[in-house]
């Protein structure tokens, strides 16, 4: 009910297929930079867009020149991390992407420290730095912000984030594109930890579920037994007085590791004169994040934060190391530095000093992408290229792996799939051995109600979507509508769709022969369609009507009196006005154009008008090829059409075609016309108005003309 008016509306429901597209243009069979297009009903999004770790300069990028980026509507970040957000200046500051960014607070927070990091970390060639400082902080104003639960609207695209329990800030995405509903999630755990939320499931079914398999069919190990597995190995290291290297992310895992030792250290007096080194300024500089968004944090972290005290701000025996220089070689200590996977920076840096005595130990906590060294060492590669040597170097320090990595294991993604109900699984964010074993899996277990899909790096795969279609009919239609029900048993709307058996069929034609016709204009917004009257639309809507008018010239050299005899055997008003125009029906001009020396002709578009003015044109162009002849004279027409003694329209359709073709025989007492082309005949029964011909082509040319000459002899009355 809108004010006092009654809003009569009926519901018109239907089922459509459309198709809708995924293509990793990273993250594709491999883990790092994360970059997924999702392409349906003419959207265009993309999932992270990340660079790769093991890669350098524009070797690490997504496969960008795949898609138009132009196109991309809308661009989802998931977190901070680089293989997630690190191409992200590139994009919006080197190409011709306009589109909007959005992601949540923590990362916006944390977004522009960790590029900087990595452009001071990478310090490569000019040639081959991917984008600047200034390219970093131009792309940070344009993201935008979007809360955890918070639903918005970009171009009919409607995307909730939902805490993932990655790193602080973390979310997957709910998309939902005119019914069909997609959840992206990016790097997620389920998993509690001391200072992180698990992730949540969206309280809703989705038809398109991509998800993570960094960690393929692997269970992770019980937590406390990692923890004990874990200080363990430190503690070894250092009682033996050797030094133990922690490679981790700056900003993640670490922040767990850190409460870990804090925890472990102040339960066993015999280590705490051990140091504990966090080498990481950047690490400083995003502390104050967890301050901020203390509502992001678990339970037990945010009872400390509400009483001033923050964990991180307040650690015994941790030390933050601004910069490498302050660290004191010479003593056992343990040290946590970035990046986890050696790459560059201070952690390789101390691990090419320490690796060659075996007193020191390494022990790295986090997940290392393929091509990475960590990766290589903790497949049991016992030698490297030295960064400034360039010589092979023996590895001789302990090493051990023992994960801590916030991914999903085998057990939250088989839970995750139960609770969302997908009908397709896209695997992203897996090298390809784990994602085949993943999906292998995910098959026995939910085969053939979900099918799974592992993408390689821009291999399309393309989705049938089901969906229903609802059109309301609202307005003055309506209420013409709901009469025609009142006067008539029509079977209920959406009956005739249903299948029958064949022996129903006839009854099932009936009811269709007899169903209501919806007429009048469409609109749509979103998944919103609505039918309803032409005059309607400026209530319903912002779209205002209007008129267009149309203006055609034709070649003509000759008398327009001709033209004025002939449009007066067509029509009921044919007036010439004080200007020398003709006026047809009250809504059609004509007049001779002596500049162009041709015929113009100027109305207002609708169907009628637009059927009116091509009869006209037919008229004047015969005219124009005929009036050699003296065939269209004044004269001529009076003769043929027998005004006078009033002769048949038959008569004068078969004088035309006679005057027209050659080889034609007239057979009045069948009341048809032959003509004959070549060895051909085409037939025209005067009587039906149809064309018996054997060339299809032919045929429909003398149908349009039997059709035009109908018209010519039958005055179009107009309504005014």
């Amino acid at each position: 009910v809108h004010g006092d008016k009654r809003v009569m509306e009926y519901v018109i429901k239907g089922k459509v297929e459309n198709i809708l597209k995924i293509t990793p243009l990273g993250a594709g069979s491999e883990v790092g930079r994360s970059c997924i297009m999702l392409e349906y009903k003419r959207k265009k999004i993309m999932f992270d867009c990340g660079i790769h770790p093991a890669y350098n300069g524009r070797a690490a990028l997504p496969y960008f020149d795949y898609v138009e980026l132009s196109d991309i509507d809308l661009i989802l970040i998931t977190h901070f991390h680089l293989d997630h957000c690190g191409a992200l200046p590139f994009l919006t500051e080197k190409t011709n992407y306009s589109g909007e960014v959005y992601t949540t607070h923590p990362t916006k927070a944390i977004y522009a420290a960790i590029l900087s990091d990595y452009l001071k970390k990478n310090n490569q060639g000019e040639n081959d730095m991917l984008y600047s400082e200034v390219d970093i902080s131009s792309s940070l104003k344009k993201l935008q912000l979007i809360d955890y639960h918070q639903e918005l609207e970009h171009n009919g695209i409607k995307f909730t984030a939902y805490n993932a329990g990655h790193v602080i800030g973390a979310a997957m995405f709910l998309i939902e594109i005119e019914g069909v509903k997609i959840l992206y999630t990016g790097d997620y755990s389920r998993e509690e930890d001391r200072h992180l939320n698990p992730a949540e499931f969206p309280a809703c079914d989705v038809q398109i579920f991509i998800v993570e398999s960094t960690y393929g069919t692997q269970p992770h190990e019980d937590r406390k037994i990692r923890e004990s597995r874990f200080t363990k190995a430190v503690s070894e290291v250092v009682e033996r007085g050797g030094k133990c290297l922690l490679p981790v992310f700056a900003l993640g895992r670490a922040q767990e590791i850190l409460l870990i030792l804090e925890e472990y250290w102040s339960t066993h007096p015999n280590l705490q004169k051990v140091p504990i080194y966090y080498a990481s300024a950047l690490a400083k500089k995003c502390m104050k994040v967890f301050d901020t968004h203390f509502n992001l944090m678990s339970a037990p972290f945010k009872k400390q934060l509400e009483a001033g005290s923050n964990p991180f701000m307040h650690l015994k025996y941790i030390t933050t190391l601004d910069k490498q220089d302050e660290f004191p070689i010479e003593t056992p200590a343990v040290v946590m530095a970035s990046p986890g996977m050696l790459q560059k920076g201070f952690s390789r840096t101390l691990f090419e000093k320490w690796c060659t005595s075996e007193t020191n130990g390494i022990v790295f906590t986090g997940y290392a992408v393929e091509g990475t060294l960590a990766q290589q060492i903790i497949n049991g590669k016992n030698k490297f290229v030295a960064s400034d040597t360039k010589q092979d170097v023996l590895i001789k320090m302990t090493h051990e792996y023992i994960s801590f990595s916030a991914h999903c294991d085998f057990k939250q993604t088989i839970d995750f799939v139960k609770h969302i109900n997908p009908y397709h699984v896209v695997l992203v964010h897996g090298d390809s051995t784990k994602m085949g074993e993943l999906k292998r899996e995910l098959e026995k277990n939910f085969a053939p109600a979900v099918k799974v899909s592992s993408p390689k790096n821009c291999e399309e795969i393309a989705f049938i979507c089901k969906t229903d279609l609802i059109a309301k009919v609202i307005g003055d239609l309506a209420t013409t509508l709901q009469t025609s029900l009142m006067s008539h048993p029509y079977p209920e709307l959406g009956d005739a769709m249903k299948e029958v058996d064949e022996d129903k069929k006839e009854e099932a034609d009936y009811e269709r022969k007899n169903y209501i016709k919806v007429a009048g204009v469409i609109t749509k917004k979103g998944g919103d369609i609505r039918i309803m009257a032409q005059t309607d639309v400026p209530k319903h809507t912002h779209l205002k009507p209007c008129t267009i008018s149309q203006k055609i010239y034709i070649p003509y050299h000759h008398s327009i009196d001709t033209i004025k005899v002939h449009l007066e055997t067509l029509f009921s008003s044919v007036v010439v006005r004080a200007d020398n125009k003709i006026e047809i029906q009250h809504q059609v001009l004509l007049w001779y154009d002596e500049t162009v020396k041709a015929i113009a002709i100027e109305w207002e578009s609708s169907r009628k008008m637009d059927r009116t003015v091509d009869s006209i044109g037919w008229l004047i162009m015969e005219l124009e090829e005929q009036q050699y002849k003296g065939y269209f004279s004044e004269e001529g027409l009076l003769k043929r059409m027998n005004i006078a003694n009033g002769t048949s329209k038959h008569s004068t359709m078969k004088q035309i075609i006679k005057d027209r073709y050659q080889n034609v025989v007239i057979n009045d007492e069948l009341n048809t016309i032959t003509i004959a082309f070549g060895e051909e005949k085409a037939i025209i029964d005067c009587n039906t108005m149809t064309v018996t011909c054997p060339t299809e082509s032919l045929k429909q040319t003398l149908l349009n003309i039997v059709e035009q000459i109908q018209k010519s002899l039958s005055p179009m009355l107009i309504q005014q």
